[in-house]
Protein backbone atom coordinates (compact mmCIF):
# COMPACT_ATOMS: atom_id res chain seq x y z
CA UNK A 1 0.00 0.00 0.00
CA UNK A 2 1.67 2.95 -1.26
CA UNK A 3 0.51 5.67 0.58
CA UNK A 4 1.51 8.51 -1.69
CA UNK A 5 0.45 6.99 -4.76
CA UNK A 6 -2.65 6.52 -3.06
CA UNK A 7 -2.86 10.19 -1.95
CA UNK A 8 -2.84 11.16 -5.64
CA UNK A 9 -6.17 9.96 -6.51
CA UNK A 10 -7.65 13.25 -4.35
CA UNK A 11 -7.73 16.76 -5.51
CA UNK A 12 -9.23 18.58 -2.45
CA UNK A 13 -7.43 18.67 0.64
CA UNK A 14 -10.04 17.56 2.72
CA UNK A 15 -10.14 14.63 1.11
CA UNK A 16 -6.19 14.07 1.35
CA UNK A 17 -6.06 14.13 4.81
CA UNK A 18 -9.03 12.22 5.45
CA UNK A 19 -7.35 9.72 3.41
CA UNK A 20 -4.12 10.05 5.40
CA UNK A 21 -5.73 9.35 8.73
CA UNK A 22 -7.08 6.17 7.32
CA UNK A 23 -4.38 4.95 5.73
CA UNK A 24 -2.15 5.99 9.04
CA UNK A 25 -5.41 4.00 11.16
CA UNK A 26 -4.85 0.68 8.94
CA UNK A 27 -0.71 0.98 9.17
CA UNK A 28 -1.51 1.48 13.24
CA UNK A 29 -4.15 -1.38 13.14
CA UNK A 30 -1.67 -4.06 11.59
CA UNK A 31 1.19 -2.86 13.36
CA UNK A 32 0.19 -3.09 16.84
CA UNK A 33 -2.98 -5.86 15.99
CA UNK A 34 -5.41 -4.09 17.80
CA UNK A 35 -8.85 -2.26 17.11
CA UNK A 36 -8.84 1.25 16.21
CA UNK A 37 -11.51 3.54 15.58
CA UNK A 38 -12.19 6.91 13.63
CA UNK A 39 -14.40 9.64 14.38
CA UNK A 40 -17.66 9.93 12.83
CA UNK A 41 -17.84 10.36 9.40
CA UNK A 42 -20.38 12.17 7.71
CA UNK A 43 -22.04 10.70 4.04
CA UNK A 44 -19.14 12.13 2.17
CA UNK A 45 -16.37 11.00 4.09
CA UNK A 46 -17.87 7.54 3.86
CA UNK A 47 -18.24 7.10 0.76
CA UNK A 48 -14.57 8.07 -0.05
CA UNK A 49 -13.44 5.93 3.26
CA UNK A 50 -15.30 2.91 1.83
CA UNK A 51 -13.61 3.58 -1.81
CA UNK A 52 -10.04 3.60 -0.33
CA UNK A 53 -10.95 0.16 1.61
CA UNK A 54 -12.29 -1.44 -1.51
CA UNK A 55 -9.37 -0.40 -3.68
CA UNK A 56 -7.17 -1.40 -1.53
CA UNK A 57 -8.86 -4.75 -0.44
CA UNK A 58 -8.73 -4.15 3.09
CA UNK A 59 -10.52 -6.84 5.33
CA UNK A 60 -11.97 -6.59 8.53
CA UNK A 61 -13.28 -3.31 9.35
CA UNK A 62 -17.30 -2.62 9.85
CA UNK A 63 -19.07 1.03 10.14
CA UNK A 64 -21.10 2.02 12.60
CA UNK A 65 -23.05 5.08 14.21
CA UNK A 66 -24.89 2.73 17.06
CA UNK A 67 -28.10 2.46 14.99
CA UNK A 68 -29.28 0.73 11.84
CA UNK A 69 -30.54 3.46 10.30
CA UNK A 70 -27.80 6.25 11.06
CA UNK A 71 -25.86 8.89 8.73
CA UNK A 72 -23.07 9.35 10.83
CA UNK A 73 -20.81 6.34 11.59
CA UNK A 74 -17.28 5.55 12.98
CA UNK A 75 -15.04 2.73 10.96
CA UNK A 76 -13.99 0.11 13.13
CA UNK A 77 -11.02 -1.87 12.18
CA UNK A 78 -9.47 -5.19 13.79
CA UNK A 79 -6.83 -7.53 13.28
CA UNK A 80 -7.21 -10.90 11.76
CA UNK A 81 -7.24 -12.55 15.23
CA UNK A 82 -10.73 -11.46 16.33
CA UNK A 83 -13.90 -12.37 14.57
CA UNK A 84 -16.72 -9.97 13.61
CA UNK A 85 -19.00 -10.53 16.28
CA UNK A 86 -16.94 -9.93 19.38
CA UNK A 87 -15.71 -6.14 17.87
CA UNK A 88 -19.35 -5.84 17.85
CA UNK A 89 -19.48 -6.41 21.70
CA UNK A 90 -16.95 -3.56 22.34
CA UNK A 91 -19.13 -0.99 20.27
CA UNK A 92 -20.63 -0.30 23.67
CA UNK A 93 -17.01 0.66 25.08
CA UNK A 94 -16.57 3.29 21.88
CA UNK A 95 -20.45 5.06 21.49
CA UNK A 96 -22.57 6.62 24.53
CA UNK A 97 -25.88 8.08 24.33
CA UNK A 98 -26.30 11.55 26.01
CA UNK A 99 -29.79 11.43 26.51
CA UNK A 100 -31.51 14.84 27.02
CA UNK A 101 -35.08 14.75 28.67
CA UNK A 102 -36.53 18.95 28.59
CA UNK A 103 -39.37 19.94 30.91
CA UNK A 104 -43.02 19.04 30.37
CA UNK A 105 -43.95 22.57 29.95
CA UNK A 106 -41.37 22.62 27.19
CA UNK A 107 -41.43 23.28 23.43
CA UNK A 108 -39.34 20.70 21.45
CA UNK A 109 -36.34 21.72 19.77
CA UNK A 110 -34.95 21.06 15.96
CA UNK A 111 -31.94 18.77 15.27
CA UNK A 112 -30.80 22.30 14.48
CA UNK A 113 -31.00 23.53 18.01
CA UNK A 114 -29.57 20.69 19.49
CA UNK A 115 -26.46 20.94 17.50
CA UNK A 116 -25.95 24.20 17.77
CA UNK A 117 -26.04 24.16 21.46
CA UNK A 118 -23.36 21.29 21.52
CA UNK A 119 -20.78 23.40 18.82
CA UNK A 120 -21.37 25.94 22.12
CA UNK A 121 -19.39 24.31 23.87
CA UNK A 122 -16.37 23.60 21.80
CA UNK A 123 -16.76 20.16 21.01
CA UNK A 124 -15.50 19.08 17.39
CA UNK A 125 -18.54 18.21 15.15
CA UNK A 126 -16.78 14.74 14.05
CA UNK A 127 -16.75 13.84 18.04
CA UNK A 128 -20.88 13.95 17.50
CA UNK A 129 -22.69 11.10 15.78
CA UNK A 130 -26.83 11.48 14.97
CA UNK A 131 -28.55 13.20 17.18
CA UNK A 132 -31.81 11.53 17.38
CA UNK A 133 -34.71 14.06 18.26
CA UNK A 134 -37.66 13.26 20.20
CA UNK A 135 -41.42 14.65 21.34
CA UNK A 136 -39.75 15.56 24.60
CA UNK A 137 -36.39 15.34 24.37
CA UNK A 138 -33.27 13.84 22.16
CA UNK A 139 -30.42 11.09 22.23
CA UNK A 140 -27.46 12.25 20.97
CA UNK A 141 -24.81 9.45 20.34
CA UNK A 142 -21.19 10.78 20.87
CA UNK A 143 -17.42 9.04 21.27
CA UNK A 144 -17.29 7.90 24.53
CA UNK A 145 -14.10 9.76 25.21
CA UNK A 146 -16.26 13.14 25.38
CA UNK A 147 -19.22 11.65 26.82
CA UNK A 148 -18.64 12.73 30.35
CA UNK A 149 -17.44 16.16 29.23
CA UNK A 150 -20.70 16.71 27.20
CA UNK A 151 -22.98 15.78 30.27
CA UNK A 152 -21.56 18.18 32.37
CA UNK A 153 -21.39 20.70 30.47
CA UNK A 154 -24.65 20.90 28.82
CA UNK A 155 -26.53 21.81 32.24
CA UNK A 156 -24.59 25.64 31.37
CA UNK A 157 -26.85 25.77 28.40
CA UNK A 158 -29.51 28.20 29.00
CA UNK A 159 -31.87 25.96 26.79
CA UNK A 160 -31.43 22.76 28.71
CA UNK A 161 -30.66 24.28 32.44
CA UNK A 162 -33.74 22.52 33.55
CA UNK A 163 -33.74 19.32 31.32
CA UNK A 164 -32.65 16.19 32.97
CA UNK A 165 -28.89 15.16 31.13
CA UNK A 166 -28.19 11.11 31.43
CA UNK A 167 -25.79 9.17 30.16
CA UNK A 168 -26.95 5.69 28.89
CA UNK A 169 -25.45 2.77 26.86
CA UNK A 170 -25.37 2.99 23.45
CA UNK A 171 -28.31 -0.55 23.14
CA UNK A 172 -30.45 1.79 25.54
CA UNK A 173 -30.70 4.42 22.40
CA UNK A 174 -34.45 5.12 21.41
CA UNK A 175 -34.09 4.30 18.50
CA UNK A 176 -35.93 7.05 15.65
CA UNK A 177 -39.24 6.53 14.58
CA UNK A 178 -39.19 7.12 10.92
CA UNK A 179 -41.37 9.95 9.21
CA UNK A 180 -42.24 10.53 5.98
CA UNK A 181 -44.81 12.09 4.11
CA UNK A 182 -45.79 10.57 0.52
CA UNK A 183 -45.75 12.52 -2.74
CA UNK A 184 -45.86 11.56 -6.59
CA UNK A 185 -43.81 12.57 -9.18
CA UNK A 186 -44.15 12.83 -12.91
CA UNK A 187 -40.60 12.08 -14.65
CA UNK A 188 -39.58 11.55 -18.10
CA UNK A 189 -37.20 8.81 -16.90
CA UNK A 190 -35.75 7.60 -13.59
CA UNK A 191 -32.32 9.70 -14.40
CA UNK A 192 -31.26 10.99 -10.69
CA UNK A 193 -30.91 14.80 -12.07
CA UNK A 194 -34.76 14.45 -13.51
CA UNK A 195 -36.33 12.81 -10.06
CA UNK A 196 -34.16 15.31 -7.67
CA UNK A 197 -35.39 18.01 -9.74
CA UNK A 198 -39.20 17.19 -9.27
CA UNK A 199 -38.92 16.30 -5.60
CA UNK A 200 -37.74 19.56 -4.27
CA UNK A 201 -38.95 21.94 -7.76
CA UNK A 202 -35.55 22.84 -8.53
CA UNK A 203 -33.99 23.10 -11.89
CA UNK A 204 -32.59 20.61 -13.51
CA UNK A 205 -29.47 23.25 -13.87
CA UNK A 206 -29.47 23.89 -10.22
CA UNK A 207 -29.36 19.97 -9.78
CA UNK A 208 -26.43 19.44 -11.81
CA UNK A 209 -24.64 21.89 -9.87
CA UNK A 210 -25.71 19.65 -6.59
CA UNK A 211 -24.13 16.72 -8.47
CA UNK A 212 -21.13 18.43 -8.97
CA UNK A 213 -20.54 19.38 -6.00
CA UNK A 214 -20.59 15.80 -5.12
CA UNK A 215 -23.94 16.51 -2.75
CA UNK A 216 -26.01 13.38 -3.99
CA UNK A 217 -25.62 9.92 -2.35
CA UNK A 218 -27.87 6.86 -3.56
CA UNK A 219 -27.79 4.04 -0.92
CA UNK A 220 -24.80 6.08 0.84
CA UNK A 221 -22.35 6.48 -2.01
CA UNK A 222 -21.61 9.78 -4.12
CA UNK A 223 -23.77 10.01 -7.40
CA UNK A 224 -20.97 12.01 -9.61
CA UNK A 225 -23.46 11.00 -12.82
CA UNK A 226 -26.54 13.19 -13.83
CA UNK A 227 -27.64 10.47 -15.80
CA UNK A 228 -27.77 8.12 -12.85
CA UNK A 229 -30.72 5.65 -13.08
CA UNK A 230 -32.59 5.26 -9.56
CA UNK A 231 -35.07 2.34 -8.54
CA UNK A 232 -37.48 1.04 -6.34
CA UNK A 233 -35.91 0.90 -3.05
CA UNK A 234 -33.36 3.63 -3.34
CA UNK A 235 -33.15 5.67 -0.58
CA UNK A 236 -31.29 9.16 -2.00
CA UNK A 237 -29.76 12.23 0.44
CA UNK A 238 -29.05 15.32 -1.01
CA UNK A 239 -27.01 17.53 1.49
CA UNK A 240 -28.96 20.64 2.07
CA UNK A 241 -31.95 19.33 0.85
CA UNK A 242 -33.06 16.23 2.84
CA UNK A 243 -33.71 12.40 1.93
CA UNK A 244 -36.35 10.66 0.11
CA UNK A 245 -36.80 6.75 -1.07
CA UNK A 246 -38.10 5.71 -4.15
CA UNK A 247 -41.25 4.30 -3.99
CA UNK A 248 -43.45 2.25 -6.29
CA UNK A 249 -44.19 2.96 -9.99
CA UNK A 250 -47.77 4.43 -10.32
CA UNK A 251 -48.07 4.17 -13.90
CA UNK A 252 -47.63 6.02 -17.22
CA UNK A 253 -48.69 9.33 -18.51
CA UNK A 254 -50.34 10.01 -22.06
CA UNK A 255 -47.07 11.39 -22.42
CA UNK A 256 -45.29 8.83 -21.96
CA UNK A 257 -43.86 10.19 -18.26
CA UNK A 258 -43.73 8.07 -15.54
CA UNK A 259 -45.39 8.62 -12.22
CA UNK A 260 -43.64 7.56 -9.00
CA UNK A 261 -44.28 7.51 -5.79
CA UNK A 262 -42.19 9.08 -3.15
CA UNK A 263 -41.50 8.57 0.49
CA UNK A 264 -39.99 11.70 2.09
CA UNK A 265 -38.41 11.67 5.33
CA UNK A 266 -39.60 14.41 7.43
Amino acid sequence: MQKQEILRNYIEQEDKLLVSKLLDKITERDARGKIVTTDFLNMHEKSIVNEVLQEEKVANYIFTGGFLEAEREILVLYPDKLEEEYVKTQIESMLCVIRITLPKYNDAYTHREYLGGIMKLGIKREKIGDIVVGQHGADIIVLCDVADFLKQELTNLTRFSKSIIEQKSIAEIKEMEVQFEEISIIVPSYRIDAVIGEVYRISRSKVNTIIDEERVFINGAICKKNAKTVKMGDKITVRGKGRFEIGEELGATKKDNVRIKILRYV
